[in-house]
């Protein structure tokens, strides 16, 4: 679902390293993945990384001194997101980059780590990793001063910590998804998970299998009532039972293909596989979720990709009249591409179909989910996701999936488009990247203020129906993550029970500025109340007016109480990244 993570982390670093944020020998050290400050919040355990990029030839560096403001205290130091199989893929931070120490001692408000002398060589960046906890400090900024020292140096980075208020606690009224990677720390989880829970989070999908002989978020599901879901990804399928053997029931059979095409053309093959693959990623857990990551794609740049078998290449033939000396990789790159798209969106639909059948009857109570791109019809992004994908949501939407996940970095109307593609049908929940969206190069400063990502959050879940969001994913959701995703819960469960009773409208009035009409949204009950939603989306101060064709016998605000309007006429006065749902009628 991250497309190639460890690069962009590194990337990442990169940027930071060239915007500065560092001492004066330009060592950088921050609290990651933040550029400018660290992000907590108030009455709270939560993880940390503080990140170390020693400049070229500093020598060992033998200790790290932290001065934290008053009440606040580091208690943990956790290993990485580990899995023994694979660290490299599926952990983070990366323990290959990962520096322990070997002590930590906090006296009163100052914290010494001290470290082996391997413990920095990683590059291009180091993390430690940590578990801090902050008490009842007032929300607002307060110096942190952190010193870095070693054989050859010693330096102080003046840094700033930002408080946030305490977390409203109340999980959400719709589904809010953090997208998880198993391998942390089983006594971590409860402190991992609180944190997400307290913000709102009450669902965790899985992105790997399970890790024999250690816990998960899913363990925890009964002490936090959430509800966990795991992702497969169809291209593993076939991988992984010609890698571990056939399934008992399949015992002696010679004639299996290990690829879509003829597993799809055998549903009885596929569907003890699909059985047995989904047991293998629960490891017998209670899972509530299948979720189909949909992304294997048609095209990689110019080449085709997908189901290159023998066997594949000649259906593909068949299907479409295809000569039997053009049906090679190259020829059907160059003379049928619109084929060969549709041929693999064909099999994400049969695969999804035949997913979800199995699901319902080898998994009662366990519901149906797919995951991929935006529905591109039009635009400089036509067909992209049919193309590197295999998905079109047109199709797609009758495979009986229970509900669709999609993202990101979408404009609202493309939210809105895919969101029409497949309502009545599935809801669409919209995913939005935290780490990848405020560091990605290219998107401008603003990305650092936690309400613009609150902001977002509101807007992608209004443009597709009000039905709940993903987030990707939870080990890079530092304090300001949860700040603004808790920002995005208190706006939803104080609008989700109108919104759920009542249908989308355009309103009969006149909205000014021209511009702020996108930000405008309305949704109409059989009592004839109407609640209007007006979003400030900007980093400027905004006034709208909502002149009425009709005279308004109330105008109250939806979170106090309070009149706000009468007559005709609503107007709107909204700080930077602010929102007010006003009930008229």
């Amino acid at each position: 679902m991250s497309g190639k993570l460890k690069t962009l982390l590194l990337v990442a670093a990169m940027t930071v390293a060239a915007i500065g944020f560092g001492a004066d020998n330009n060592t950088i050290v921050r609290f990651w993945p933040r550029m400018e400050n660290a992000n907590m919040v108030a009455n709270l355990e939560q993880l940390a990384f503080l990140e170390v990029i020693p400049a070229p030839n500093l020598g060992t560096i033998e200790r790290v001194d932290i001065n934290l403001p008053a009440n606040v205290e580091i208690i943990g130091i956790p290993q990485a997101w580990v899995n023994p199989d694979k660290p490299s893929i599926y952990a983070l931070p990366f323990p290959e980059l990962t520096a322990y120490p070997t002590s930590i001692v906090q006296d009163g408000n100052k914290v010494t780590m001290t470290f082996g002398r391997d413990a920095f060589t990683h590059q291009p960046q180091n993390w430690i990793p940590m578990v801090v906890r902050v008490g009842d400090v007032k929300p607002g900024e307060y110096p942190m001063h952190i010193t870095i020292s070693g054989e050859k140096m010693k330096t102080t980075v003046i840094s700033r910590l930002v408080i946030w208020p305490e977390l409203s606690g109340e999980q959400s009224k719709k589904p809010l998804v953090i997208w998880n990677f198993q391998g942390l720390e089983e006594q971590y989880l409860p402190t991992y998970m609180n944190a997400l829970v307290k913000a709102g989070a009450n669902r965790f999908y899985e992105m790997r299998e399970e890790i024999p002989g250690r816990k998960s978020v899913v363990d925890f599901q009964d002490e936090f009532n959430t509800i966990h879901g795991t992702a497969f990804f169809g291209e593993r399928i076939g991988a992984y039972f010609e890698k571990n053997g056939l399934p008992e029931e399949l015992a002696g059979r010679n004639d299996i293909v290990y690829d879509n095409a003829w597993l799809l053309d055998h549903p009885e093959v596929m569907e003890v596989f699909l059985k047995h693959y989904i047991d293998f990623l629960t490891a017998g857990k209670k899972f509530d979720v299948v979720i189909y990551d949909a992304e294997r794609g048609a095209f990689k740049g110019e080449k085709i990709v997908g189901d290159l078998t023998g066997y594949s290449l000649n259906k593909f033939g068949e299907l479409y009249n295809v000569p039997q000396e053009k049906r090679n990789p190259e020829d059907i790159a160059k003379e049928y591409a619109n084929e060969w798209i549709k041929y693999n969106c064909d099999q994400s639909l049969a695969l999804a179909t035949l997913a979800n059948k199995v699901v319902k009857e080898k998994f009662p109570g366990m519901t149906f989910e797919v995951y991929s791109g935006y529905e591109y019809d039009d635009g400089v992004y036509k067909d992209t996701t049919r193309r590197s994908y295999a998905v079109d949501w047109k199709s797609m939407a009758n495979s009986g999936m229970d509900a669709a996940g999609t993202g990101y970095f979408g404009d609202l109307a493309l939210l809105r488009h895919t969101a029409n593609t497949t309502r009545g049908k599935a809801d669409l929940l919209p995913a939005e990247m935290y780490m990848e969206g405020f560091l990605t190069q290219g998107v401008p400063a603003p990305r650092l203020e936690v309400k613009v990502f609150a902001m977002r959050l509101i807007s992608a879940f209004l443009a597709t129906g009000g039905n709940g969001i993903h987030i990707w994913y939870g080990a890079v959701l530092d304090g300001g993550a949860l700040a603004a995703i808790d920002i995005y819960n208190r706006f939803v469960n104080l609008t989700a029970d109108f919104i759920d009773s009542a249908e989308e409208v355009q309103l009969d009035a006149r909205i000014s500025p021209a511009q702020n009409q996108g930000n405008v949204y309305a949704y109409k009950n059989s009592d004839g109340e109407t609640l209007v939603i007006i979003l400030n989306p900007t980093d400027k101060n905004a006034n709208t007016r909502i002149a009425f064709t009709a005279e308004m016998q109330s105008m109250t605000d939806l979170a106090t109480g309070e009149v706000c309007g009468k007559g005709r006429n609503l107007t709107v006065k909204l700080e930077p990244y602010s929102y007010k749902a006003v009930v008229v009628k």
